[in-house]
């Protein structure tokens, strides 16, 4: 509701219940006999008393008009110094607002924060755990410290201002005006610093909810949203904050359908590797997918704890009928790695590799040739297309290295 609105309508209705009390239906019956009180005539005749109205009726009516004009004078000076007032204000807090994202300009450009954000990235881009990925950044990389408190004091200000920005008594949804001002701030961030906002917010254990707010201040004004997903740590971030962080982001519209089931696994395996959390929707239901002629199976290892993944069918000469995986988490890192070499050769020089790969799940792995001297890198994609459909991709790729047989 317009606060505006509100003040002007109490104003109008307290003048008229003001007003009111002068002009009671007794008042008319009143002036006449107070006219014989002073007159000491006991009988006014019918004549006379119209007369008398009629003169009263007059000052009256006279009275009325010159009120009726005061009260629209006295509204129009309330409205133009409301009105006044609230351009000030707004401009007061625009001020501060554009002062505050011009300090936290210059703190970037200081801290060269474009360079260190994407140094930061290149030297952890193969990891997805944000517990890790969080106690690097805060206890190696202070440069970003100053900046993502300053940020978190505008967003704090915009916040606790957004009902005079929005001049509105109640709106829970995210007014276009307030918007405006916190897609400016976001024009700040490139992709790099996005990412490492997105890694500083995520609360660790430790910290007793210290950076809720902060994380919520991101949700609430969707800061996210040009947040690709690229590497493992921003599939992470997407698992962690609530969707309308990511506002209308196309990066992870593929998997928007399935988002409930994997933010289920994340919580229920207490992790956000891309890897494990793919592997693990497809160990659900049976753990058998079909695609075409092709059988892929997953399972977990209770005993040990690894995911078994099997893909038999193919339609290849060259290729076993099963082909078997098997995948551990690395100790520091969390991360998913394959543990062993499907076709029993081996090479110093490459490691069969489990990777995420935009939105697919990728193994690299070696195919021998026949005398099992060379073996050549070959890639298996997989895509999940909804709940009950997964897409497979076999690609051979003309890069070999020299093998030892087991």
């Amino acid at each position: 509701m317009n606060k505006d609105l509100v003040k002007y309508v109490a104003l109008i209705l307290s003048i008229l219940a003001s007003i009111s009390l002068f002009f009671m239906e007794s008042l008319g019956a009143f002036i006449p006999k107070m006219m014989q009180y002073f007159t000491g005539i006991k009988d006014i005749t019918k004549d006379d008393l119209y007369v008398v109205n009629l003169g009263y009726f007059g000052s009256f009516l006279a009275g009325t008009l010159g009120l009726i004009f005061g009260f629209f004078s006295l509204l129009f000076l309330i409205f133009t110094f409301l009105n006044q007032s609230r351009k000030n204000e707004i401009s007061e807090i625009e001020n501060r607002i554009f002062k505050l994202i011009e300090l936290l300009s210059e703190i970037k450009n200081q801290n060269q924060l474009s360079e260190n954000s994407k140094k930061f990235l290149d030297e952890n881009k193969s990891i997805s755990n944000l517990d890790f990925l969080k106690k690097e950044l805060k206890n190696n990389h202070l440069q970003f410290s100053n900046f993502f408190r300053m940020l978190y004091q505008i967003l704090k200000y915009i916040n606790e201002h957004e009902s005079i920005i929005h001049n509105k008594y109640c709106k829970k949804k995210l007014d276009k005006n307030v918007k405006s001002y916190t897609n400016i701030i976001r024009s700040y961030l490139d992709t790099n610093l996005l990412t490492c906002l997105a890694i500083n917010c995520y609360c660790l254990p430790e910290e007793n909810g210290e950076y809720d707010n902060y994380k919520n201040l991101l949700e609430r004004y969707e800061l996210l949203e040009h947040l690709p997903n690229i590497l493992p740590m921003q599939f992470s971030s997407y698992l962690y904050y609530d969707q309308k962080a990511f506002g209308d982001s196309t990066w992870f519209k593929n998997f928007n359908p399935i988002r409930y089931k994997l933010v289920e696994i994340s919580h229920e395996n207490n992790t956000k590797d891309f890897c494990e959390v793919f592997l693990k929707f497809l160990s659900k239901n049976n753990g058998k997918w079909k695609n075409e002629k092709v059988l892929l199976e997953v399972c977990i290892n209770q005993t040990t704890g690894f995911l078994d993944l099997s893909i038999s069918g193919i339609d290849n000469e060259e290729i076993p009928e099963e082909l078997k995986f098997r995948m551990k988490k690395y100790n520091s890192t969390q991360n998913l790695t394959l543990s062993n070499y499907p076709f029993n050769a081996s090479c110093d020089e490459f490691q069969p590799t489990i990777y995420k790969d935009g939105n697919k799940l990728k193994l690299s792995y070696l195919k021998p040739n026949s005398s099992h001297s060379i073996g050549y890198e070959v890639h298996i994609a997989l895509l999940m297309l909804s709940t009950d459909q997964l897409e497979m991709e076999f690609n051979n790729t003309s890069k070999s290295y020299c093998i030892l047989p087991f």
